[in-house]
C-alpha cells in the first residue's frame, strides 16, 4: 500500500469510486487486482477509523421501466430506434439511518413523472448519502448504487464523498440460502415484512402521472 505514491491510491480510489471494477482498474494502472481492492478498503477503513459512530444509511430505490415495440415475445433483440419509453430513470428513493424509527423517502411528482424527470429523489437521497459514512442495500453494488451514480450524472450532479459500502446481497451469496431475494431471506430470518402488492400496471400508472399509483409506489418502496 505505501510502496506507491498516493497519486496512484488516489486513482484507484477515484476510479472505485466511479463504479469501475478492480479487474478493469489493475489493467488500466498495471497492477494486481488484490492491489487495488486492499488499498481502497485501507483507504475507506482509515477514514472510518477517525469516526467514533459512523452514520450507517439504508437506501432502497424504484425505477421506471423501459417500453418497446416488437413483433414477438421470447428472445428479442430491440433496436435503440424500437424504444417507445426509455425507462432506468428514478421513480422513488427510500433511506433510513441505523439507530432510528423513522424511514425518510422521496418520490417524483405527477409533473416530472409525465418528463421522466427525477431530480428531487435524487437530490434528496443524494444529500442523506453525503452525510453517511457506510451505506447498505440489496444488490447495492450491482443495481442501486450504479443506477443512483448514473442518474446523479444525467442530473448534472456527482457523488463526492467516499462511503464504504455494504451489500447484503453478496452477504448472502457466501451462504448457501435456496433464495436469495430479499423477501425470501426476511423469511428465512423471521424478520416481519410489511406486505404492499405491487404489478406491472402500477409501474404504467406511475409513468402516466397518476397520483394514487405514485403514492403507492412511495409506500412500497419504504
Amino acid at each position: 500500500y505505501m510502496k506507491y505514491s498516493s497519486e496512484m491510491v488516489n486513482d484507484v480510489v477515484n476510479m472505485k469510486e466511479s463504479g469501475m471494477s478492480s479487474r478493469k482498474i489493475a489493467s488500466i494502472l498495471n497492477v494486481s487486482k488484490s492491489y487495488v481492492n486492499e488499498t481502497y478498503s485501507k483507504v475507506v477503513n482509515r477514514k472510518l477509523s477517525n469516526v467514533t459512530d459512523p452514520k450507517i444509511l439504508f437506501i432502497d430505490i424504484e425505477t421506471a421501466h423501459s417500453a418497446a415495440a416488437v413483433f414477438g415475445r421470447w428472445n428479442q433483440n430491440i433496436p435503440h430506434k424500437n424504444i417507445l419509453h426509455e425507462g432506468g430513470w428514478i421513480i422513488s428513493a427510500a433511506w433510513k439511518w441505523l439507530g432510528e424509527d423513522k424511514v425518510y423517502s422521496s418520490v417524483v411528482s405527477t409533473e416530472d413523472a409525465l418528463e421522466c424527470r427525477d431530480i428531487q429523489p435524487v437530490a434528496e437521497l443524494y444529500e442523506a448519502i453525503e452525510k453517511s459514512d457506510v451505506i447498505c442495500a440489496h444488490n447495492l453494488v450491482g443495481f442501486d448504487l450504479p443506477v443512483f451514480r448514473t442518474r446523479l450524472l444525467l442530473n448534472g450532479m456527482d457523488m463526492h464523498k467516499t462511503v464504504q459500502q455494504i451489500d447484503t446481497l453478496k452477504i448472502a451469496k457466501k451462504l448457501r440460502f435456496n433464495s436469495n431475494k430479499l423477501g425470501s431471506l426476511a423469511d428465512y430470518l423471521g424478520i416481519e415484512q410489511k406486505k404492499h402488492e405491487m404489478n406491472i400496471r402500477d409501474w404504467i400508472d406511475c409513468l402516466n402521472g397518476d397520483s394514487f399509483a405514485l403514492q403507492k409506489m412511495n409506500k412500497y418502496n419504504k
